[in-house]
């Protein structure tokens, strides 16, 4: 890594310093990882071993359990991309003229007056998932070269780091990383309500696959034959489809009760 004086001594002196605990996003990072194979493994092999004629939930649990596995393997992959990325010496530094991001590459630094917008999203209540991912708090910084730094719980002190930058920048206004969302307002009914039908309508294909059909063999003997009109890969796109449709229908409602209450307050 650089250091600051191979960077240039033209930012001050040092105000505080903010150390990024990556090992801790390593920690989590394995964690997923151990988490999302093992899943994506069982529910892999759930599907090979289930029977589509065995009924819904058997069904319903293997694609659940494939889809817990790619959403730990893809949460694996930010952590660890993110720690290997910013090395075991990462941190930000709060100078008399800017502020510094120094990662395992590099060492950047820009002037007060480049800050061109600050972007800030905070959990108002953290549990112990959003502490552990450092998703509690997220606050990125944009800079008139087009460069964007990302802050997030993890960061010691985030909190004051952001602060440093309001007190010198106050005529920056800061916009909060849900308006985006919270705009849509309505329209997340809409969505719930899309994700509800979809939801509906595989559950209802999957109920109706079994049918039975008289069979009439060589003797002329007639025997009920049960048969599945859907594949083993269409019982496993069935079941991960009603899985997002079920978080997105939970998202979606929760987005909106979300937007209807800042509007109360705004109001």
């Amino acid at each position: 890594m650089e250091t600051f004086e191979q960077v240039g001594d033209e930012f001050g002196t040092v105000r505080s310093r903010h150390r990024v605990d990556n090992r801790r996003r390593r920690v989590t990072g394995f964690w997923a990882l151990a988490i999302g194979a093992v899943a994506t493994v069982l529910g892999t092999y759930l599907v090979i071993i289930t029977d589509p004629s065995a009924g819904f939930v058997l069904n319903r649990n293997a694609g659940a359990m494939l889809g817990l596995g790619l959403v730990g393997l893809a949460l694996a992959a930010r952590q660890l991309t993110r720690a290997w990325r910013g090395g075991s010496g990462e941190y930000y530094e709060v100078r008399e003229d800017g502020i510094l991001h120094a990662n395992a590459r590099q060492v950047r630094g820009w002037r007060w007056d480049d800050v061109t917008k600050v972007t800030l999203t905070f959990r108002t209540q953290e549990n112990g998932l959003s502490r552990a991912l450092g998703t509690g708090f997220r606050c990125v910084l944009t800079f008139a070269d087009g460069a964007r730094i990302r802050i997030d719980g993890l960061a010691e002190n985030p909190h004051a780091l952001v602060s440093a930058v309001r007190e010198h920048r106050p005529d920056l206004p800061v916009t909060s990383g849900t308006n985006g969302l919270q705009r849509l307002g309505a329209w997340w009914l809409a969505f719930a309500a899309v994700f509800l039908a979809a939801g509906i309508w595989m559950l209802m294909t999957v109920l109706g696959s079994n049918t039975v059909q008289d069979v009439t063999d060589a003797n002329g003997s007639v025997t009920e034959t049960q048969i599945s009109t859907v594949s083993d890969t269409g019982y496993l796109f069935l079941g991960i489809g009603m899985l997002v449709c079920f978080v997105g229908l939970i998202v979606s409602v929760s987005l909106f009760v979300s937007s209807r209450s800042v509007r109360r307050r705004l109001a």
